[in-house]
């Protein structure tokens, strides 16, 4: 079943599609969509969309609505958009 979208039960339109990986102490609300990444140790609120990541997201909050996405460009740079009062940890 290669890209088709998987409905999990007792989560309503919850949408994981290609290969993903919704790991351990994940919570998920509703409308969520995961394409294509692994998502562990996080929390995603209502209608948020998570797409194509090469690496893991991992012990993060996603808003509701916001989107995570991967990109493939060179040079390698990484593009923030940060609200008041946040923290953002980035790894090379």
């Amino acid at each position: 079943m290669a890209n088709k979208p998987v409905l999990f039960y007792g989560i309503e339109h919850l949408v994981a599609a290609g290969v993903s990986d919704i790991g351990p102490f994940t919570s998920l609300a509703d409308g969520v969509v995961i394409e294509d990444a692994t998502v562990e140790h996080c929390i995603v609120l209502q209608g948020a969309r998570i797409e194509h990541l090469t690496g893991r997201l991992e012990a993060s909050l996603v808003g509701r609505q916001a989107r995570v996405y991967g990109v493939a460009a060179e040079p390698r740079a990484h593009h923030l958009m940060i609200g008041d009062r946040s923290s953002v940890g980035i790894g090379e």
